[in-house]
């Protein structure tokens, strides 16, 4: 397990037995190649992941959460004044893919866990989750993601400096992580992304997409089985933190790779 100050996670690279299962099992279903922050944490919490996994599995594979999806974020949009950067083209093409994997992760994980956080406090009456079958095919792996404690002095403070914009301490939205792979491309992103963050931008944009998924996401936490927390689990704390995540990051985080990628693809030439 490694521990990003206060928020536990078992990385991917460091998952075994029930939790890698269950990652495979979360790549493959919503296809996309990595799996959230918010997933890695509940794994670090003794059997929340099972049960969460166990609770949106089926409205995940039956379709549902895609086409909510579809009618959440039309017209809903983030623009972000992004330089012109001349990326050679597998820069481009490797930064394209790394914004679509989390994009789709993202808009899934706005509406399932929105619905998952409230049926914390009104159980749903769906069918168990384990019904329906995981696609055998499995997307390729993003490149391995850095650990923050392995990143130079300067890029780390200015990651931390972002995450605290997100009102998340020292916790490093994954997306801005996985980019540091290429620092240039950081270094664009983080200069477009700021001052949108510092000048309400982003909050403004996140809204109007919440208002907009609050409504989808109820309607999925009726299908929900009403199956309760593992015993021992502190129900408080994964309120707390869900609503962090659904309520602030998450959307804020799809809003940014929308628009990275839309800015990307204008400079596609």
């Amino acid at each position: 397990m490694t521990t990003h100050e206060n928020l536990p996670q078992i990385a991917e690279a460091d998952a075994t037995g029930e939790i890698a299962v269950i990652y495979d099992e979360m790549r493959r279903a919503m296809r996309v190649p990595t799996v959230n922050l918010i997933h890695r944490h509940m794994a670090a919490l003794p059997g929340v992941l099972a049960w969460a996994w166990g609770l949106i599995r089926a409205p995940i594979l039956s379709g549902g959460v895609e086409a909510a999806l579809g009618r959440v974020q039309g017209g809903v949009a983030l623009g972000l004044d992004a330089r012109a950067v001349a990326f050679d083209p597998p820069t481009r093409a490797a930064l394209a893919r790394v914004l679509g994997a989390y994009n789709r992760g993202n808009g899934f994980n706005l509406l399932i866990l929105g619905a998952l956080r409230m049926a914390l406090d009104s159980p749903g009456g769906g069918a168990p989750g384990l019904v329906g079958t995981v696609p055998t095919d499995a997307p390729e792996l993003l490149p391995t993601l850095p650990r923050a404690g392995a990143l130079p002095d300067p890029m780390r403070a200015r990651l931390d400096a972002i995450a605290r914009l997100h009102g998340m301490g020292g916790v490093i939205p994954t997306l801005y992580l996985h980019l540091a792979l290429w620092p240039d491309a950081l270094d664009w992103t983080l200069d477009a992304v700021e001052p949108a963050l510092t000048a309400g931008t982003v909050r403004i944009a996140r809204e109007a997409l919440l208002a907009r998924a609050r409504g989808e996401a109820a309607h999925l936490a009726r299908t929900l089985a009403a199956t309760p927390p593992p015993p021992g689990a502190d129900v408080a704390a994964l309120r707390a933190t869900l609503d962090s995540f659904t309520g602030r990051l998450i959307p804020e985080m799809l809003l940014i790779g929308v628009a990275l990628d839309q800015a990307l693809g204008a400079q596609g030439g």
